[in-house]
């Protein structure tokens, strides 16, 4: 019997992250635990030192499907393999506020959630809101700004334009999938939300909930960060819903990005639609 809501991460190399993220979902989230499959996909090619044992041992089921392309086609297969009517997609390193499972299974059981997106408040290690969403502007080699919204602090559920992708709530069947052209890291953000919204939802942060998400490292990074993959994704996303990908060209040449970075990238981009540059 298939469960109301599954939550679940896609890992790459970071049991440590694992460890802590199904230990707090089983130690401050246990009051819905029947009503959830925990499902945890392994992207890492030789599989992740530990990861499946501590799966066993928390009550998770896992996976090993290493697309390796980038967490965007890894966190797709969250999607895939889960079996609950709902998905709550979280990174491998996010802890969830106190109650926020609760206020979701009460979304589930009114029906709330709909065709929509819920998204929640992000926090920091002191409990205190630092995002309540991200705004449409460039940052760094980013797309999206983070921003406070005073009336989501103050508790008013309320329509946003995009956030983080490291905590998306939907009905499984209304997920829209991130692209299968995506490579590598970046492009997430923005993308999957507008999709959202083509397909007739919206993207709404629930004030009540609130995450953490692990931005401190103890080790180096072991996942391929190019720039050239960089910008060939946020082409791509551009291109399939119907943004400027101009804008993006402009963005990273303004912002210093070598020139030939900027050309392979355009030539990946030319290989997977020919017309991509033609407006």
């Amino acid at each position: 019997m298939s469960k109301k809501l599954t939550i679940g991460f896609a890992c790459f190399d970071d049991v440590e992250g694992a460890f802590f993220t199904l230990a707090a979902l089983r130690f401050y989230h246990h009051k819905h635990l029947e009503d959830i499959e925990l499902l945890v996909i392994d992207d890492f090619p030789n599989k992740t030192e530990g990861l499946q044992g501590l799966c066993e041992l928390s009550g998770a089921r896992y996976i090993h499907e290493a697309v390796n392309k980038g967490p965007a086609r890894a966190k797709n297969n969250v999607f895939k393999h889960a079996t609950g009517e709902y998905v709550l997609l979280i990174d491998s390193h996010v802890l969830l506020c106190e109650n926020a499972v609760d206020y979701i299974i009460d979304g589930i059981f009114y029906n709330l959630i709909k065709n929509n997106m819920w998204v929640g408040p992000l926090v920091n290690e002191m409990g205190n809101i630092i995002a309540t969403h991200l705004e449409p502007k460039w940052r760094g080699a980013f797309y999206g700004t983070w921003d406070v919204d005073n009336e989501i602090v103050d508790g008013k559920m309320k329509e946003i334009t995009m956030h983080g992708a490291a905590f998306m709530l939907m009905k499984r069947k209304h997920w829209p999938e991130f692209s299968p052209n995506f490579e590598g890291f970046a492009g997430e953000e923005g993308y999957i939300h507008e999709k959202v919204r083509i397909n007739g939802g919206k993207v709404i942060c629930n004030p009540k909930l609130k995450w953490m998400h692990r931005f401190v490292r103890g080790r180096p990074i072991s996942f391929k960060l190019d720039n050239a993959d960089r910008v060939y994704n946020y082409l791509i996303g551009f291109y399939e819903i119907k943004y400027d990908v101009n804008e993006v060209i402009a963005f990273f040449r303004k912002d210093g990005m070598p020139e030939e970075t900027i050309q392979e990238a355009m030539q990946r981009a030319l290989v997977v639609y020919p017309d991509i540059f033609k407006n």
